[in-house]
């Protein structure tokens, strides 16, 4: 709401509008350095509420929720997509679909557990039917209910290391801040909020995307060492990989999400997301056959996701779904 006045005005140049970094950057509380050696401009900020840092914060929200065994969430999403072939819009594929999901995470006893409903909300524009998907996780298997059939037992993709290491960052705030500061993300305060009578921190979370996408192939490295071979495709795990090294260097991802924090009880209430990914790959079915019909050389799908999450129920029983009777996977 504070007028400031610019050094030099703003111009526009080949539709890209030009202001001057230094000064619009020290206006929002950055200090501008130089970096010589790799040509760069290097932003910092130090912003506090409270006298308190956003990393900070989350730390302190993480050791507030460290009470409770357990939480539920809800949450509703609309995904825009478009799918390409060798450019061209694949007109069959629905452009837009509204899902909600909830779930219950059990985080603190041995097993971690995992339980979730989602629901993909009828269409009839784009001619998406609604469906229900169940999935029940904890440290030994995985089970899926897909729409008219009976639960089945999968073999958890996880390794048991994994799982372990996840559950010692999570039961330590601070080792779940440095995780997420390895990741990339990149967090700083938006404006103080006040939502059916309660007041919130507001923390917004961006990503350092080549730090994340770094660390998240050490992660799948650490994922698939204890995978066995692709039956489908006798693909191994380092072939897996490198295919997803390769998928990943044609692509696109814009992620940010936005915390609330009461500022009474420290608990993360309310999450909003916003993630845009495009996917550029190489078809597998593009392989010389003899059949006349033309196959795509390229398949390219460009998602862009925009949601929210409450987050309730802390402390309640877990409660698990009847999974007795699953169909086992050979």
């Amino acid at each position: 709401g504070q007028a400031v006045a610019l050094p030099r005005a703003p111009y526009k140049a080949n539709g890209t509008v030009y202001i001057p970094l230094r000064a619009v950057a020290s206006a929002f509380g950055f200090e501008v350095d130089w970096d010589a050696e790799n040509l760069a401009v290097i932003l910092n900020r130090n912003e506090t509420r409270d006298g308190i840092s956003p990393f900070d914060l989350l730390a302190k929200s993480n050791a507030a929720s460290q009470a409770y065994n357990t939480y539920s969430m809800s949450g509703a999403f609309n995904i825009g997509m478009k799918f390409l072939e060798d450019g061209k819009l694949v007109e069959e594929v629905p452009n837009q679909m509204s899902m909600t999901l909830e779930g219950q995470v059990q985080v603190q006893e041995n097993p971690m557990k995992l339980y979730l409903v989602e629901k993909i909300l009828a269409n009839e524009a784009a001619q998406v039917p609604e469906m229900t998907i169940e999935m029940y996780m904890d440290e030994e298997k995985m089970y899926m209910k897909m729409p008219g059939e009976d639960w089945t037992a999968l073999e958890q993709p996880f390794p048991a290391e994994f799982w372990q290491e996840q559950m010692s960052v999570q039961s330590d705030p601070l080792k779940a801040i440095e995780q997420m500061k390895e990741m990339g993300v990149i967090l700083n305060f938006g404006n103080d909020k006040v939502i059916d009578g309660k007041n919130y921190y507001v923390v917004n979370a961006s990503l350092d995307l080549e730090k994340y996408m770094e660390n998240f192939q050490g992660m799948f490295q650490q994922i698939m060492q204890a995978a066995p071979a692709d039956p489908a495709t006798g693909a191994t795990p380092e072939e897996v990989q490198q295919e997803l090294q390769k998928l990943l260097a044609d692509s696109m991802l814009d992620c940010s999400y936005t915390v609330f924090i009461d500022k009474e009880t420290l608990i993360s209430d309310i999450i909003e997301f916003d993630m845009k990914m495009d996917l550029v790959m190489d078809n597998p079915e593009a392989v010389e056959n003899e059949t006349t019909e033309p196959v795509p050389q390229k398949v390219s799908m460009f998602l862009d996701v925009k949601g929210k999450f409450n987050i309730s129920g802390l402390g309640e029983p877990f409660v698990e779904p009847e999974i007795n009777a699953a169909n086992v996977t050979p």
